[in-house]
């Protein structure tokens, strides 16, 4: 999976058509008591607040001679196949409230879009469907089609973010050539037994409700999945503080009450977002990566706590301090039946590390410990722990220093379709921050970021792009311990 962004995204010219949901007549969405998950309440309040909405997409090409019935049949039963697509939200005296509608009461409309000249065309066609369709609080929130062109076609899909995280990208791709496969041969389709994202919603609610140390509401920046300070009905905290408060609120403090910023200038004030720039492109290399991966695991960690040290000593490089905060977003589909889910099954743990300049085993230490001790905060449903450190937090920013790390060789359409050269797409809106995502495919390690387009932002995250690359490669070259025994 190659993870870019829509001024990066290179589709064929050719012909677009493009296919939306609809209720079949004599069926009508019924009312749920399931309310929003967290993130989707975050994500709803935002677009109340005049936010844009985020959308994610995923295009994938499709193998021999372009079948739009096939693709239009496989569309239906993939959209079937997942429910939590078939929530509506609307909002009732100031609060959102979910509708459903039921899997075997949907139905696909076509619609031949026409042809475009050039692959600029198609994008700028794409991105406006995108941004129109893809609406939280429209239905259905998502879209999906393909293009016809001279090499056969692609296929892609898009989705309000409410609906659908990173990995869910990953999900579309597979099972939609599994079901376009088995419908051009005229074959019922083998895939695995998939739970319902609403399901979750409501594990998540009772989770919250159960832990009864509070729950906020806020509206988060467009890429972030925590929320912020605004206290709603919040039940008293636990005459004994729980160790994931204690842990959230020290790592709020030490950062002067607030979340954490990327530690370079970006020519921008806090919570003043200009236009976002992105930039994609690969850090290693496939035989340098896998270097770096078995270098991290003869130390007892993993790419991931070596990825975070190196980006330590890259900005310590460039002039941060010696201790570095950030947020690391992490899934939630530990349960079989949420594996091959659609949904947005994400949350966010808090990390804060030394950096021991020039030497990367050392930092890589002190990012291992942090990592075991961020994960100890997940003992207790975010919006509880938010809730109890409330009066210790304010929001400066729109946006919050992140990084996430996905390795996608394992998923099953790397395994089964990786000719289909599957591309997740990202929108592009606002930054007051700068935001990163590493992925890791058969081709190497790579880095997306997003960022302010400033002229100190491009420099700050151009000069930490060479920095990290160095630190990664010098460490990809250490010699690797050999354990016996």
């Amino acid at each position: 999976m190659h993870v870019t962004t829509t001024s990066a995204f290179d589709p064929p010219p050719g012909e677009v058509v493009e296919w939306t949901a609809f209720p079949l007549p004599g069926h009508e969405f019924a009312p749920s008591e399931v309310p929003p998950s967290l993130n989707q309440r975050f994500h709803l309040d935002g677009v109340r607040a005049g936010g844009a909405p985020q959308w994610l997409a995923v295009a994938f090409d499709l193998p021999g001679e372009p079948d739009t019935a096939a693709l239009e049949v496989a569309f239906g039963r993939w959209v079937r196949r997942h429910p939590g697509l078939l929530s509506r939200f609307a909002e009732h005296g100031g609060e959102f409230h979910r509708a459903v509608l039921a899997p075997d009461a949907v139905a696909l409309r076509r619609r031949e879009a026409g042809a475009f000249p050039s692959s600029a065309a198609v994008r700028a066609h794409l991105a406006r469907q995108f941004a129109e369709r893809c609406h939280p609080l429209r239905w259905p929130p998502f879209l999906l089609g393909a293009i016809r062109h001279e090499r056969g076609m692609t296929a892609f899909a898009a989705f309000d973010h409410s609906c659908a995280d990173a990995q869910s990208m990953a999900v579309v791709a597979h099972e939609v050539q599994v079901l376009h496969r088995a419908a051009v041969r005229g074959e019922e389709a083998a895939l695995p037994a998939v739970g319902d994202f609403v399901d979750h919603c409501a594990a998540e609610h009772a989770a919250v409700t159960a832990a009864r140390v509070g729950a906020v509401r806020t509206a988060p920046g467009p890429e972030w999945d925590a929320p912020g300070p605004e206290v709603l009905d919040a039940p008293p905290a636990p005459e004994v503080e729980h160790p994931a408060v204690t842990y959230w609120r020290d790592f709020l403090l030490e950062r002067g009450g607030t979340t954490p910023g990327f530690p370079l200038e970006l020519g921008v004030r806090p919570g003043e977002p200009v236009p976002q720039r992105s930039t994609t492109g690969r850090l290693l290399d496939a035989e340098c990566a896998d270097a770096f991966d078995a270098a991290c695991r003869s130390a007892a960690g993993s790419a991931f706590t070596g990825l975070l040290a190196a980006a330590g000593l890259a900005l310590r490089e460039l002039g941060a301090a010696d201790r570095i905060g950030l947020l690391v977003p992490l899934h939630t589909r530990h349960e079989p039946r949420w594996r091959h889910a659609v949904g947005w099954f994400t949350t966010n743990a808090p990390i804060a590390f030394n950096v021991v300049e020039g030497r990367f085993a050392e930092t890589h230490t002190h990012a291992k410990v942090a990592f075991r001790e961020a994960l100890g905060t997940l003992g207790v449903p975010l919006p509880n722990v938010l809730a109890a450190v409330a009066e210790d937090y304010r929001r400066e920013r729109r946006d919050v220093f992140m990084l996430s790390y996905v390795d996608y060789r394992a998923m099953p359409v790397s395994l089964e379709f990786p000719e289909s050269r599957p591309r997740h797409i990202s929108s592009e809106t606002v930054a007051d921050d700068v935001q990163l995502w590493v992925s890791r495919t058969d081709d190497g390690l790579f880095l997306r970021a997003r960022f302010p387009g400033t002229p100190a932002a491009e420099a700050a995250v151009r000069g930490f792009r060479a920095r990290l690359v160095a630190v990664l490669t010098a460490a990809a070259r250490r010699p690797v311990a050999v354990r016996t025994g």
